[in-house]
């Protein structure tokens, strides 16, 4: 099997969660397609942004981040990326601006983890992410689209969930932080929730199991990356 494609990685939000997504990439490629030599492995460009105007809760400055992404795909079709991906949920508010700034294709992270959940055929989920993701329901829209209800945290709860984004951020995953999140997951299960989706590049740091309590839980980097691969075969 040979990778045609060119993955651009826009990265940098943060540093330690774009090189998670290039693991999971080289990971999955030695699981589904069996790569073990070195050019059995898809090309892969990795622009890692010092992005200004963003935090653990997500974005702090529009214009500020706007501008920077648009520079930042700009560099990868520069560099000869055949498609894109952007290794950040919160940043897909401005998927169309960076889709019209250049000419290859930017995958949608939310629409394809959104997808691979709509096909088990849930109606309900619960949603773990950064504040400004929650705030702006960028999977609400995508989930509501397919029919599937969201339970997402309450204030407090999520208030606990930017500090271990902070601490991943600063390389202190504790497994007081993964306990933490099994918990909010456990509850939102209780609540009704058939699957549960990590929609933060971070919090997949914390977790080790690809279900809890016979419920699947669906990373959206293991998702990107898989997909990316496919995508790559041309």
């Amino acid at each position: 099997m040979k990778f045609k494609k060119k993955i651009g990685i826009l990265g940098g939000m943060g540093p330690l969660a774009s090189c998670f997504l290039y693991k999971k990439i080289i990971m999955q490629a030695q699981v589904d397609y069996q790569a073990v030599q070195d050019f059995e492995f898809p090309e892969i460009i990795l622009h890692s942004i010092g992005l200004k105007g963003f935090d653990e809760t997500g974005i702090v400055d529009y214009d500020q981040i706007k501008k920077q992404l648009v520079e930042g795909v700009k560099v990868l079709e520069k560099g000869s990326a055949d498609f894109i991906i952007v290794n950040c949920n919160t940043v897909h508010i401005f998927f169309d601006d960076l889709s019209d700034a250049v000419d290859i294709p930017i995958l949608h992270l939310i629409d394809e983890t959104v997808k691979h959940v709509s096909n088990i055929g849930v109606k309900k989920v619960g949603f773990i992410a950064s504040e400004t993701t929650n705030e702006l329901g960028l999977y609400n829209k995508a989930l509501n689209n397919k029919g599937i209800e969201c339970v997402k945290l309450v204030k407090e709860e999520q208030e606990l969930v930017n500090k271990m984004i902070l601490n991943i951020m600063v390389g202190k995953n504790t497994k007081k932080d993964s306990d933490l999140m099994y918990k909010f997951m456990n509850k939102m299960i209780q609540d009704g929730a058939e699957a549960i989706i990590l929609g933060c590049t971070e919090l997949p740091m914390l977790i080790s199991k690809k279900s809890i309590s016979g419920v699947s839980i669906f990373d959206s980097v293991e998702i990107i990356s898989k997909v990316s691969l496919e995508y790559s075969l041309g």
